[in-house]
């Protein structure tokens, strides 16, 4: 809704495009970016960067290591799998039918990444992993993916900063451990316009590389989401957090569905009495209520914290996602008609935190019950 006049100066179009961006950042709604190099101020002649028309990763990146989530080649067939497995097999791929719009796969499981007992956790060069240099036999990867820039929760000092012209830059320091590809920072070219830095504090930019065509599972993150698209496609289904019920809060993958977590405790978990009655009233409800957008290169998309989302790229799909959060956000917001849907997710969060900051109490307060009925 948004258009970019050509003759319009920076501060002119910065305002327009805030004004019409914040209202889904407030409601928590996702919105689609049709040409996001148009989201910064245009007195940045750099050639080399990633909103050139044909980006490529600074060579000096390409030696870095990277986080690679791969699922094993070759997996085994049914009909190897004992009885018990076959039966967590078949329900695991009835969730992922059940959570999606449409089975574009043709029954190919090969590029599903479920991110679940099948992942596996490895670390190789960028290089190789653009350039295919690993053994496909044994390995089959499906995302890469690297922390570029990070901003601590709680130092201000060390944020991450964002100029009018997409450039961004770290405040004191150069990086930190969990930063493997901060040599990547100058190439890095920001939608300035939906990042105001008195409306936004940006928390991590990421790099993520799809080498084949791959299938991720639903799920959750903990933050807004501006994902650009600089290379490939990528289909996102997204359904607000109120459709799908997440797993416990302190579980291992509580951004997940609960329907997962159901596996592995013999069908039944706490939030999930009946997994069969679950998955058919989920299934339903995320049907008629999710959201299917198409993200091409020069495109990005807005992800809200708490919203689901499963994604299918393509093969060769390079991208960058900036997590972030609106400052403006506050509690009174609960309560609010139009962000009704993200009171699932607030309350988690809400939730999560109060018991990280209190385990030890709690947990003592139990032992003392227990002990006091011993």
């Amino acid at each position: 809704d948004c258009c970019v006049g050509a003759n319009e100066d920076d501060r002119t179009t910065y305002d327009k495009v805030w004004k019409t961006f914040e209202p889904y950042v407030t409601e928590s709604k996702p919105l689609k970016i049709m040409d996001w190099r148009q989201m910064s101020s245009r007195n940045d002649s750099h050639a080399n960067c990633m909103a050139s028309p044909d980006p490529k990763i600074p060579a000096e990146a390409l030696s870095c290591n990277i986080t690679v989530q791969c699922r094993r080649a070759m997996a085994r067939s049914t009909s190897q799998m004992t009885a018990e497995e076959k039966q967590i097999h078949e329900a695991r791929l009835r969730i992922d039918a059940a959570l999606s719009i449409a089975d574009l796969s043709g029954g190919d499981e090969s590029n599903l990444f479920l991110g679940q007992e099948d992942q596996i956790t490895t670390h190789m060069s960028l290089g190789d992993v653009v350039s295919g240099r690993y053994d496909a036999d044994l390995l089959n990867i499906c995302v890469a993916q690297e922390t570029i820039m990070t901003s601590p929760q709680s130092e201000i000092s060390t944020s991450v900063v964002v100029y009018d012209n997409g450039r961004v830059w770290k405040m004191g320091d150069s990086g930190t451990a969990t930063e493997s590809l901060t040599v990547l920072a100058p190439w890095i070219r920001a939608p300035a316009f939906l990042l105001p830095p008195n409306n936004i504090r940006v928390r991590e930019i990421n790099l993520w590389y799809a080498p084949k065509e791959t299938r991720t599972n639903t799920h959750y993150d903990g933050n807004h989401n501006v994902l650009v698209v600089l290379r490939g496609s990528k289909t996102i289904e997204l359904c607000p957090p109120d459709i799908i019920k997440g797993s416990p809060i302190h579980s291992e993958h509580a951004n997940h569905p609960a329907l997962w977590r159901a596996l592995e405790v013999g069908g039944n978990c706490p939030v999930v009495p009946s997994f069969d009655e679950e998955l058919q009233a989920t299934s339903k409800s995320y049907k008629n209520t999710a959201i299917v957008a198409s993200v091409s290169a020069g495109e990005a998309i807005f992800i809200p914290e708490g919203w689901w989302h499963r994604v299918e790229s393509s093969a060769d799909c390079l991208a960058i996602s900036f997590w972030f959060d609106h400052q403006n956000a506050s509690t009174s917001a609960f309560s609010q008609p139009c962000t009704s849907h993200m009171l699932p997710y607030q309350t988690r969060e809400v939730m999560r935190a109060y018991m990280d900051a209190h385990f030890h109490r709690i947990a003592l307060d139990l032992v003392k019950e227990a002990r006091s009925h011993a």
